[in-house]
């Protein structure tokens, strides 16, 4: 034996315990002797010496006898005990078995049987020792368990259906999860305490606590008024120990799931485009009707091909399969792209193609959802819109070329009607009217120009009209110009506005303010103030008259002037100051 067992020997006959003593030695136990009851109980208290079994006689002569000194020496610790004796009488077998003894042998047998009943003995008691830890660490588990614990006794009618259970037992997570105490179960049976139990899960431990295999179901305790999970096994014959979790948020949420996935599958499936899942593997995990549409596929069909499969049946609409195929490897290769892309098929559609990778909340790549939509007709309506844009350009440029050439035509008419005749007032009034046409020409180029656009900058446009404005007239050599403007960016609209209001007001500044003067300035500013925009139009002119008054003017420029200036929501002051000075104001809202 690798670990030899110590066995104390209780036996008042010398002769016999030293038999005894030397066949066992032999045979490899360590052996302890004593002679009566009284010290083999001392010898188990006191510890003295280890001992694994008693070899004990059931007659000591003197003293306490074999039973009562193993009932004492059990009240202290649990050891097999295996009795001598030399009676066999039934009444001697029931005393010996009412002292949970392991048996006992028939003084004379010989060492070969005492060798098997010791053995014996000693895996009895491994095995009961076993047990008895089992069952320590079953209860341990059973009230320390995070889960909720009860254990049941089936109870069955005559025909040995099962009819209801009893509580044997239940743990405190058990009180927490059904809100049930300990008191108020156990020792009763289920259908007395939650009578609205189902007969499914009577039936579910019944078998349980008849076959032993154990299972683990899902469903409504109508009684708990909860989803629970239980798993149930049998930990003894006839009964079964049940685990259970309190689901009904988990079902909620998986509810809650169900239903968003449906939601989402009917947006997806009434989308007026195409939709196409992946998975990070590139598998296909989810589509929609217009993508397989799109691609003249059945759904049937799509849904039984993998990715790669499914390519090679796109790659037959695009004209450049290699380079559209290079475009899906590049996309699942560098997994943070987003793509948008136009598509030309074979048969004359163009597709619009999005792409967008997915990540969890963690940043995990788990795939890739592809948009597929049919753009054939808004593309031919583009197309559309753009030729007619280009005829419109072509025509501007037209009408463009033909206005200035007339107006040109004109400035030449005038000229050479004013050099034949010979009144002054004749001469003054066609000059007049020919500079007032070149003054137009210039303010129709930069007009023309602006409206090319859909909005300009004012610190852009202004200045440069100004410019054009001045050079018209002879004196504009001597003239000083200042411009200091705020940048902002109006419409077209504003700028033509302003461009026609500024044409009338430095028009008349250069026709009237300068005569016979040595120094002529001409300034204008620009702000912001808040979110209107200030312009001001100074000179040192001659300036107004006294009596000037804008809102009795009655002249064709101020009328027009008038007029654009409020269609900015603006307003229009004029005032002496050393000259004549003008402020427009309007709202940037409105630009």
């Amino acid at each position: 034996m690798h670990n030899k067992k110590a066995i104390l020997i209780v036996e008042d006959e010398d002769f016999t315990a030293s038999r005894l003593r030397i066949e066992l030695e032999d045979r490899g136990y360590i052996i302890h002797h004593v002679t009566t009851g009284d010290k083999a109980v001392q010898t188990i208290v006191d510890r003295t010496s280890p001992v694994d079994l008693i070899l004990m006689d059931m007659n000591l002569g003197s003293g306490i006898d074999g039973p009562e000194a193993a009932r004492q020496i059990l009240n202290e610790i649990e050891i097999p005990i295996v009795f001598l004796t030399i009676h066999t009488e039934p009444e001697v077998v029931e005393k010996t078995e009412k002292i949970a003894s392991y048996g006992y042998v028939v003084k004379g047998s010989g060492i070969t049987v005492i060798d098997a009943s010791i053995k014996m003995a000693l895996k009895l008691f491994e095995a009961k020792t076993e047990a008895n830890r089992n069952k320590i660490r079953f209860h341990q588990l059973f009230y320390n368990s995070p889960h909720a614990v009860a254990l049941h006794e089936m109870i069955y009618d005559d025909i040995g259906a099962s009819v209801d259970y009893r509580f044997i037992d239940v743990n405190p997570m058990f009180e927490k999860v059904t809100g049930l105490r300990a008191e108020e179960v156990v020792d009763r049976r289920v259908l007395e305490v939650l009578p609205g139990t189902e007969q499914h899960w009577i039936d579910t431990l019944g078998t349980v606590a008849r076959t032993g295999v154990s299972v683990t179901v899902e469903n409504y305790a109508r009684a708990l008024d909860k989803y629970v999970e239980v798993t149930a096994f049998q930990p003894e014959e006839n009964q079964v120990a049940t685990i259970f979790a309190d689901i009904t948020q988990r079902k909620k949420v998986e509810e809650e799931l169900r239903n968003a996935n449906i939601l989402l599958k009917t947006q997806q499936e009434t989308a007026p485009y195409g939709v196409l899942v992946v998975d990070k593997d590139d598998r296909i995990t989810s589509f929609n009707h217009g993508f397989a549409d799109l691609c003249n596929i059945s759904d049937v069909d799509l849904a039984r091909q993998y990715s790669q499969e499914a390519l090679e049946l796109v790659l037959s609409l695009v004209p450049d399969p290699d380079s559209f195929v290079a475009e899906i490897v590049a996309l699942s290769e560098n997994r943070q792209i987003e793509e948008s892309k136009e598509i030309p098929l074979r048969d004359g559609r163009t597709l619009l193609r999005y792409s967008y990778p997915m990540f969890s909340g963690q940043d995990n790549y788990y795939g890739r959802i592809w948009y597929y939509q049919d753009v054939t007709e808004r593309k031919h309506a583009e197309e559309e819109i753009q030729r007619q844009l280009s005829e419109k350009e072509a025509l501007l440029r037209e009408v463009h070329h033909r206005i200035k050439n007339n107006m040109n035509m004109m400035i030449g008419v005038l000229s050479m009607e004013a050099e034949g005749l010979q009144d002054p007032a004749a001469v003054a009034a066609l000059q007049d009217a020919s500079s007032r046409f070149h003054s137009m020409a210039v303010l129709y180029d930069q007009l023309y120009r602006a409206e090319l656009q859909a909005s300009g900058s004012i610190r852009e446009y202004l200045p440069r009209l100004l410019d054009s404005i001045i050079a018209v007239f002879p004196q504009q050599g001597s003239l000083t110009t200042l411009t200091e403007l705020e940048d902002v960016i109006c419409s077209a609209t504003v700028l033509s506005n302003l461009g026609f209001v500024l044409n009338e007001i430095v028009t008349n500044s250069m026709k009237h303010a300068f005569q016979n003067h040595s120094d002529p300035h001409i300034t204008v500013k620009g702000w912001k103030q808040g979110e209107r925009y200030h312009i001001t139009f100074a000179d040192n002119g001659s300036g107004i008259p006294e009596d000037f008054d804008f809102a009795k003017l009655q002249s064709l420029g101020m009328m027009i002037v008038s007029t654009l200036v409020e269609q900015m929501s603006g307003s229009i002051y004029f005032e002496r100051d050393n000259g004549t000075r003008v402020e427009i104001e309007f709202p940037l809202t409105k630009s």
